[in-house]
């Protein structure tokens, strides 16, 4: 929308400056009472292009703060989603972890009853 509205403030730019030269060329044929309207219609043509000159200036601006902003939300995104893959990496890591620490308590246990059997074993053979 602000591009739009730029594109049409400067094509009413280039139609007053256009009609500006047009007025050049009418004043030198004109009367001097014509001059003088023609000079105050010269000036406001001046007000008006300094108004849009200003107006485009705050637009730019502002734009520039949009992407600004844009890229700045844009980089907090990619860290977030980079910290919640770490996040979820971790996640899977720790319970697999706990798994495995799960998995060497039960072959510990085994290794227990089966050295339990083994002295059994050879007790009985004694």
């Amino acid at each position: 929308m602000k591009l739009f509205w730029c594109f049409s403030l400067l094509c009413s730019n280039f139609l007053l400056v256009a009609s500006f030269w047009g007025q050049r060329t009418i004043s030198r044929n004109c009367p001097a009472g014509c001059r003088s309207e023609i000079k105050s219609v010269e000036k406001a043509i001046q007000e008006q292009n300094q108004a849009s000159e200003e107006k485009l200036n705050q637009t730019r601006s502002e734009l520039k703060n949009a992407i600004s902003k844009l890229k700045a939300d844009l980089k907090s995104e990619i860290y977030q989603l980079q910290n919640e893959s770490k996040s979820d990496h971790c996640n899977r890591l720790k319970t697999e972890n706990k798994g495995l620490k799960n998995d060497i308590a039960k072959l510990e246990q085994v290794i227990a009853n089966l050295n339990n059997t083994l002295n059994n074993l050879t007790r009985g053979n004694e």
